[in-house]
């Protein structure tokens, strides 16, 4: 038996907080339903939390790394409020045609591929076989499926647009939680 911990890997805009298209405001930021008793349930339950998350508008120039990091303080100040800590957060800045300079790559960490969550694996010791995946989009499957690890499709977000592409689907974070990652621990 391994004495690794599992990890839920989730998606930023649209999966923890309300999507607003390249934000880069603070003020902006506000928690999607559920978010707060279903990452309670999760750190209860002894996953590691860990927040993967495309960010090409700092390659794009829509906001600046600062205005990023402001965004995320943020989240972080709203979450430390219940007590849920986030292990740690992965972003990547790079778009492969609308960045600019060198932001403008295909890099491994963008998703749909894998490199954020396997950052995440090697750097925490994380049972791959116990750990899952939620976003709202398909590219966040697709990091998923490359990592091997399950996944969740929520419908906030953009997720209600790709839900008829995915088998496991549901409306909230806590819904997924309860539905699906929860009772995988007793598998």
């Amino acid at each position: 038996m391994t004495n690794k911990r599992p990890a839920v890997f989730l998606d930023r805009d649209g999966t923890l907080i309300v999507e607003h298209r390249d934000l880069g405001n603070p003020h902006l930021v506000q928690l999607e339903q559920d978010v707060v008793p279903a990452l309670q349930l999760l750190q209860d339950a002894g996953f590691e939390l860990i927040v993967v998350t495309n960010q090409s508008g700092i390659g794009r120039g829509h906001y600046r790394f600062l205005d990023y990091l402001m965004v995320q303080k943020r989240l972080m100040d709203l979450l430390a409020h219940y007590h849920i800590t986030i292990t740690t957060t992965y972003y990547c800045p790079h778009h492969p045609t609308h960045a600019k300079g060198h932001f403008r790559q295909t890099c491994h960490c963008r998703k749909p591929s894998p490199g954020m969550i396997e950052q995440g694996i090697r750097e925490f010791d994380i049972n791959r076989q116990r750990s899952w995946m939620v976003g709202d989009r398909l590219t966040d499957m697709g990091a998923a499926q490359s990592a091997g690890i399950p996944s969740i499709l929520l419908l906030t977000g953009n997720g209600v647009h790709d839900a008829p592409h995915w088998p496991l689907v549901a409306p909230t974070l806590l819904v997924a939680v309860n539905q699906w990652i929860l009772p995988s621990l007793h598998d």
